[in-house]
């Protein structure tokens, strides 16, 4: 027995049933030990998903957005290309991780109390609150004409509501878009948000 084993149990119930309807003896059970030995890996149930969910953060790769080095680099970074990549990766990801994905779905949820956790989620970019970079990232885009001057806050929000719109449907659909499909979608929401003379 593992802590390893007892984590891929955890990830599967607590991305089916959610965090406060899953509890360690049924963790337990499914592992094969009683509920008592988790605790010799895991202080709480509360540690243990806070494992769950860094393990989730720490696969999310294509978010670790340097901004510092965007900004300091000597040629002008592609916004589109940077934000098709990041749309891409999130879709990608979870069209073959459906666990992860429940997961994903549930942690935008969680009850106050898991407040500690949700500040970890929203810290994935070198320690940065993820808006914070993403602010960042679009003002970069419009003072190189790549955006279109725009509220800053609009421009964010319908970013995540294009990634969240995407990663939602992977829940209804029997099947994930193709990959023109998904360019095509980026395409639509760039024409939106582009700079034009």
């Amino acid at each position: 027995m593992s802590a390893i084993k007892i984590k891929e149990v955890a990830l599967e119930l607590f991305a089916t049933k959610g965090y406060e309807n899953t509890t360690m003896r049924e963790i337990g059970s499914l592992v094969g030990i009683k509920a008592s030995s988790i605790y010799s890996h895991y202080i709480s149930k509360d540690e243990l998903f806070e494992q769950v969910v860094q393990d989730l953060i720490n696969k999310i790769k294509w978010e670790n957005i340097d901004i510092n080095k965007i900004k300091a680099s000597i040629t002008i970074v592609d916004i589109k290309t940077l934000l098709f990549n990041i749309f891409s990766g999130y879709y990608n990801f979870f069209a073959n991780n459906k666990l992860d994905l429940l997961l994903w779905l549930r942690l935008r949820n969680l009850s106050p109390n898991m407040s500690n956790i949700q500040a970890n989620v929203l810290n994935l970019s070198y320690g940065k609150p993820v808006l914070e970079v993403y602010i960042e990232l679009f003002l970069y885009g419009i003072n190189h004409k790549q955006i279109r001057n725009s509220s800053i806050q609009m421009l964010v929000m319908s970013f995540f509501a294009f990634i969240s719109g995407y990663t939602d449907s992977l829940r209804i659909m029997p099947n994930p878009i193709t990959t023109e499909q998904l360019t095509e979608a980026f395409e639509i929401y760039w024409d939106g948000i582009r700079y034009k003379e």
